[in-house]
């Protein structure tokens, strides 16, 4: 069945018609990502920016290491690297979020941030 849907895709032009002719395996590739909520919490409080800092870590922690277990020491160092680049992704946005909040603006209205692996 795969097999005579790849056919037909690649008969009428379909097959890699959205991949560029030079993208590389990382772009071609669904970075894993999540959304992180906060509209239940108090940015204004120290308790409220450290549950949401806690709520950022975790969410990149589960998209670095979405492909599974870390085996050897080669996707231990994958996965730290993924981590530092997706946390320093997410910062101008979680101060964003943290500067609407203190000026209550209508930014803060999205209760979200999305948290894309950076690999």
């Amino acid at each position: 069945m795969l097999k005579t849907i790849l056919l037909a895709a690649a008969a009428t032009g379909l097959a890699g018609a959205s991949i560029p002719a030079n993208a590389t395996a990382n772009e071609t590739e669904i970075q894993p990502s999540m959304r992180v909520g906060y509209g239940d919490l108090n940015l204004l409080t120290k308790d409220g920016q450290a549950e949401f800092d806690r709520r950022i870590a975790r969410a990149v922690r589960k998209v670095c290491r979405s492909g599974g277990s870390i085996r050897g020491v080669g996707d231990r160092l994958a996965s730290r690297a993924c981590m530092k680049a997706t946390s320093q992704s997410v910062a101008p946005q979680k101060l964003a979020v943290l500067e609407a909040a203190r000026g209550n603006r209508v930014a803060v209205l999205a209760k979200s941030l999305a948290v894309i692996a950076v690999r």
